[in-house]
């Protein structure tokens, strides 16, 4: 069983550092003429 903080911590980087990136590049991207933001996963430890 994963403990609460474990989970918070891992949320946390995978999600919201996710979020808070796209949130800060895609202005410029827009500004800038277009572009993508491809994000990527991996269950690797």
């Amino acid at each position: 069983m994963i403990e609460i903080e474990e989970w918070r911590q891992v949320f946390e980087t995978n999600v919201t550092a996710t979020m808070r990136g796209i949130q800060t590049c895609a202005p410029l991207i827009r500004d800038s003429g277009g572009g993508s933001i491809v994000n990527i996963g991996s269950l690797g430890e």
